[in-house]
């Protein structure tokens, strides 16, 4: 319908925006049948499914072709409605540590408020311009816990799309050296056995480093390895 009317009053711009649909919602009532408004609105829909298509309208056999400003005055009616760019999703690197101590993991949860809010994570955050994902995870675990640790090795990369926005994860082997766990940016704590990660509930990424842990070291020393 939104194709229809576009085409019918040779309507330019993005079509999606409030003032537009209001726009259309007002051209339509302007149009429809009182006495028939259903065989009216279905009279429309069928005409933009069958006639008045988006690539190759056929014009020539269309009813309302005579009323068209798109059919008078364009030499492609397809036009219309104009494409609109779409909106670039932006993409964040986030660097994120498997700390270890004496085969146990950290595990902290998030803030009620705010995305995934409540759920339980493995630490860490945005790589900052010009930082190394290693220099990243050491910071982000500095700054939110105040624990300190030494970096190790290449665990693996997880990619994930939200709605608005995606990720890749760059995760981290680190070996716990000395702090004392503050919640700077959470609301809670845990030293955990791998095993028992099944037992918290972590966001979709998360789970990705959860299933290879298990792969790896699920048979190795009863699930308590340490890198």
């Amino acid at each position: 319908v939104r194709r229809v009317l576009a085409r019918l009053f040779l309507m330019r711009g993005n079509l999606r925006t409030a003032e537009a649909r209001e726009g259309l919602q007002s051209l339509a009532g302007e149009l429809l049948d009182r006495q028939r408004p259903g065989d009216f609105n279905q009279a429309l829909m069928e005409l933009g499914a069958t006639i008045c298509s988006p690539r190759r309208p056929a014009c020539l056999i269309c009813p309302v072709s005579a009323r068209c400003s798109a059919f008078a005055n364009l030499e492609h009616p397809s036009e219309l409605p104009e494409k609109m760019p779409r909106k670039q999703i932006p993409h964040y690197d986030i660097a994120v540590g498997l700390i270890w101590d004496e085969g146990y993991l950290f595990i902290d949860k998030r803030q009620e408020n705010g995305l995934l809010g409540g759920m339980w994570e493995f630490p860490g955050g945005k790589i900052e311009p010009g930082e190394t994902a290693q220099e990243a995870v050491k910071r982000e675990i500095s700054e939110e816990l105040d624990l300190d640790v030494d970096v190790g090795e290449f665990f693996m990369e997880v990619r994930h799309a939200y709605s608005h926005f995606r990720i890749t994860l760059h995760v981290y082997h680190c070996i716990y050296r000395d702090g004392e766990p503050r919640l700077n940016a959470a609301t809670d704590w845990r030293w955990v056995k791998p095993a028992e990660l099944r037992f918290f509930a972590f966001a979709a990424a998360n789970k990705k480093i959860i299933r290879r842990l298990d792969s790896e070291f699920a048979a190795v020393d009863g699930g308590t390895h340490r890198p």
